[in-house]
């Protein structure tokens, strides 16, 4: 098991402990919140088999876009601008090291490094040569 503490610190107690309080957590978050529970992902309690996965994980905290330093998403023909996150970094990495045994086979890429290029370049260059058995997270 995952030992969430050194993620999230304030967690106390022994990993199934932490997870627990995580995926309770989870569970509560409102419904317009889409968002939260869009990157959220827990994997637990299957048998284990060989592992096959490949994973790509992607954080970006720090935006930049033509509007300015802030990012920026189009939503029916609306243009609303977004902060910098804190932790999306943080929780790509997270994830990355939580879903180790599943997903040996991972790339990471956070701020300056995913840009739609290499994430693109990643999906159809590196994800496309996994074996057809193989499970593929992005």
């Amino acid at each position: 098991m995952y030992d969430f503490s050194q993620v999230f610190p304030q967690l106390s107690g022994s990993p199934t402990q932490a997870a627990d309080r995580i995926s309770r957590g989870v569970s509560i978050i409102p419904a317009g919140e889409w968002w939260a529970t869009a990157i959220c992902f827990f994997h637990v309690g299957e048998p284990r088999t060989a592992a096959k996965g490949y994973g790509l994980f992607v954080g970006l905290n720090q935006y930049h876009s033509d509007v300015g330093s802030q990012g920026w998403v189009a939503i029916e023909g609306s243009i609303y601008t977004t902060s910098n996150l804190a932790y999306a970094v943080a929780d790509a990495h997270a994830m990355a090291a939580a879903l180790a045994d599943a997903f040996p086979y991972q790339r990471v890429l956070t701020d300056a490094q995913a840009t739609f290029a290499a994430i693109r370049d990643t999906i159809t260059g590196w994800l496309a040569k996994a074996p057809e058995e193989a499970t593929v997270l992005v």
